[in-house]
């Protein structure tokens, strides 16, 4: 095995622990080799970008599976030219929509689209830290915050006292903030591209 390989197998270690100098590292050097592959597929050097940004994310948001990655060059060109692919079917799809469009729907309709998905990623992220939680703080913040039961509901329901419903509420919100504060470096900066 080759030291390039192994040195490869460490940074995606260090990645799998949450290492943010690992993925910058990464990033730094395979922005451009991505980009390029992505650019001869898109012809297009915004949509090449996004989705390196988004190939980049997807790999920081892999955390312990990034171990599990045996040839991260490969996984890259996979995972870029996937999201490519879809990228052109859904410029596809948005364009027979938007020639049905007059221009100020049009306008609207993209606008819409970008904070579509910018919020489904801050969902799905958002899932990942709520599914972190231990059991009983999960099920206290999903009764609370999803199902909007009251602390006197989820005491009755899961044999608690209302002191201790409040305990694990206050843990799981505190985790919560600690996990997102994670990756809000990396969010503003995607947010940052996709917005200029």
């Amino acid at each position: 095995m080759s030291i390039e390989i192994e040195n490869e197998k460490e940074w995606l270690h260090r990645i799998a622990q949450g290492d943010s100098a690992a993925f910058t590292f990464i990033f730094d050097r395979y922005q451009h080799k991505v980009f390029t592959f992505c650019y001869h597929i898109l012809q297009s050097e915004v949509l090449a970008e996004e989705v390196v940004q988004e190939v980049m994310l997807k790999l920081w948001l892999q955390g312990y599976k990034a171990r599990e990655i045996m040839h991260l060059d490969s996984w890259l060109k996979r995972v870029s030219r996937n999201r490519a692919i879809d990228l052109l079917r859904q410029q596809k799809s948005d364009q027979q929509r938007l020639d049905v469009l007059g221009t100020e729907s049009k306008e609207e309709y993209l606008n819409f689209t970008e904070e579509h998905f910018l919020l489904q990623d801050a969902r799905r992220l958002l899932e990942k830290g709520i599914q972190a939680l231990p059991e009983q703080q999960r099920k206290v913040y999903e009764m609370i915050e999803k199902e909007d039961c009251t602390a006197e509901d989820v005491s009755k329901s899961l044999g608690l006292h209302v002191s201790t419903v409040h305990t694990h509420l206050k843990l799981a919100r505190k985790f919560l903030r600690k996990f997102l504060s994670n990756y809000i470096e990396l969010s503003i900066i995607l947010i940052l591209l996709k917005l200029f």
